[in-house]
């Protein structure tokens, strides 16, 4: 019950009863949460965290990213050359990511001392990103962009639904790409750019973060106030509640897990607060890990 099924490439069939009435899976467990209090008319697009736990938003509006402690401590801020809209970390290093669609272009920043660096070029308005190994994947208008790590283009994947905010690649063995789309469909696409799936359900509403764990794909649904879980079973989508309005969520927007897939965290209430839970033990899998 209280769950939505599809078949790849397809929207979802409804056979299921409202959002409001689906159980929960038991999978996560809340840690804490915590205030960022930010500006009135500023919300919470971009949210990473680096591999020294500490947490990195991007407040829209705003000329610069914030940084927080593993338990959720105002520690500064870090200018960027325009409105930051989205954050990614570049594994193995001491860099992050930033897009600033304003510019078309990337910013680095480097985490030991949170200076913003030098500037990427991208072929047009850059909003989601992703940094899977040694290439950066941007979601752009109607386009993915692949980049290595210098900032030169390797290839352009043509894409449905308007500005890909919100993307993600799968974890090691999983070369798909993962994205939203502002026409409330969840797409998945290999790295040529065939649609390996599209989603949709009468019960996710305005989807925006995603990220992939455990061969699961969790969504937030802006609109629909919960945290959704794609599970694939039998060649079917199963569209699962994870979390709702009564755990207290309330217009997820970013969302990430951390480097290990021991955590989970969410941009709640439109980035008014920052939501943290455990994974349930038997989730994390070293061969999946964010790389």
């Amino acid at each position: 019950m209280g769950c939505c099924k599809s078949k790849p490439t397809t929207g979802a069939t409804i056979v299921k009863p409202p959002i409001d009435n689906a159980p929960l899976i038991q999978t996560l467990t809340l840690n804490y949460r915590f205030d960022t209090q930010p500006d009135a008319g500023v919300w919470t697009t971009g949210l990473v965290v680096t591999e020294k736990n500490q947490i990195v938003l991007c407040f829209r509006n705003q000329f610069k990213i914030l940084i927080f402690d593993a338990e959720g401590e105002y520690i500064k801020s870090c200018e960027t050359a325009n409105r930051p809209f989205n954050v990614a970390v570049v594994p193995n290093s001491s860099q992050l990511l930033v897009t600033l669609p304003g510019n078309k272009s990337l910013q680095c920043v480097d985490t030991m001392n949170w200076k913003a660096g030098n500037e990427l070029k991208t072929r047009g308005y850059c909003w989601g990103i992703f940094v899977k190994a040694d290439k950066i994947f941007v979601g752009g208008d109607d386009e993915i962009y692949v980049m290595d790590l210098e900032g030169n283009n390797l290839k352009t994947i043509r894409v449905p639904g308007n500005c890909v905010r919100y993307l993600c690649v799968g974890t090691k063995e999983d070369k798909n790409i993962y994205f939203t789309s502002q026409n409330n469909v969840v797409h998945c696409i290999s790295m040529e750019g065939a649609d390996v799936f599209t989603h949709t359900s009468p019960f996710l509403v305005a989807p925006a973060g995603i990220a992939v764990a455990n061969h699961n794909v969790y969504v937030a649904g802006f609109g629909s106030f919960a945290l959704h879980k794609l599970e694939f079973k039998s060649g079917e989508i199963i569209n699962s509640v994870a979390l709702k309005k009564e755990n207290g969520i309330k217009k997820p927007k970013a969302l990430c897990f951390n480097r290990h897939l021991t955590r989970l965290y969410i941009a709640n209430n439109g980035g008014k607060s920052i939501v943290i839970y455990n994974t349930r033990p038997g989730v994390y899998d070293p061969e999946q890990e964010v790389t």
